[in-house]
């Protein structure tokens, strides 16, 4: 599914970030995958790129611009609740980044294990 095709179904802005659909009789989980692009010190793209690689991030480029460095990548929307706050205390306030919808992809069934869990306290025995 492409963002064009999520625009024209729903508004943006209530998108909850996962969604279930039924296709051929099969139950399947959709993530809402952000880009986002951050710009930082060179000092502090390491502490950066370890926090995204925590947070289930594809790096999807990283230029260079003097002293500052842009990362672009790719997210699940809800690995970036309160990322900014998180960003300003890693960089000391020097950082900035902005994100955009990108699309939705099928979630591993791991990973709906857990989203299952902790959206109704229930663990999947199976």
């Amino acid at each position: 599914m492409s963002v064009g095709e999520v625009d024209e179904k729903c508004d943006q802005n209530s998108v909850l970030g996962v969604a279930v659909r039924r296709f051929r009789n099969q139950k399947f989980t959709l993530a809402c995958l952000c880009s986002f692009q951050i710009q930082t010190e060179e000092k502090y793209v390491g502490a950066v790129m370890s926090d995204l690689s925590n947070r289930r991030s594809d790096i999807l480029e990283m230029r260079a611009d003097g002293t500052f460095r842009t990362v672009l990548a790719l997210s699940p929307l809800a690995e970036l609740t309160g990322y900014s706050t998180v960003l300003r205390t890693m960089t000391s306030g020097l950082a900035t980044f902005s994100m955009d919808l990108a699309e939705y992809r099928i979630v591993d069934r791991t990973q709906q294990d857990k989203i299952i869990e902790k959206m109704t306290n229930y663990r999947c025995m199976f």
